[in-house]
């Protein structure tokens, strides 16, 4: 693995993700390994410090790719990918969250426990308890799960 790099300081205008964007994007790459290379100028992470901080988290071997234009070239080009990436990521995790709801239904209609739910799905109880709550898979979980907790 390579020693740790620097974030370049034309990157900072985008904030780093966190909670469960940051888990979906360390799933990814944990799972499908790293699909974009990570850009370098002036040595320091130019474009891609989550995808550079999920690989350091999960043990995956980055790649990089050295950024040969302009600086101002370079700004132009984090605009452009990065806002659309950042829209990509909200849809992408809305729809991964319906999915794990719809199992979580799925599975609670199927008798499975609380515990084991959240054990299989890598969350909290609690967690499991708020998506059988916006579950409209299983309206009856919501019910069956407010029941429970009273």
């Amino acid at each position: 693995m390579t020693d740790r790099l620097a974030f370049h300081p034309i990157a900072d205008p985008w904030t780093l993700i966190e909670g469960e964007q940051y888990d979906a994007m360390r799933e990814s790459i944990r799972m499908v390994g790293l699909i974009d290379d990570i850009l370098i100028y002036e040595e320091k992470v130019a474009d891609g410090r989550n995808r550079y901080r999920a690989c350091l988290d999960e043990g995956v071997e980055p790649r990089f790719t050295e950024w040969n234009g302009t600086e101002a070239a370079l700004l132009e080009h984090l605009e452009a990918v990065n806002d659309a990436r950042r829209h990509d990521q909200q849809a992408i995790l809305q729809r991964r969250r319906e999915q794990r709801v719809k199992r979580i239904a799925d599975a609670r209609v199927n008798g499975q426990s609380l515990r084991s739910i959240a054990d299989t799905e890598g969350v909290s109880e609690s967690q499991v308890r708020k998506d059988l709550e916006s579950s409209t898979a299983h309206p009856q979980c919501a019910v069956e799960n407010a029941t429970n907790q009273a």
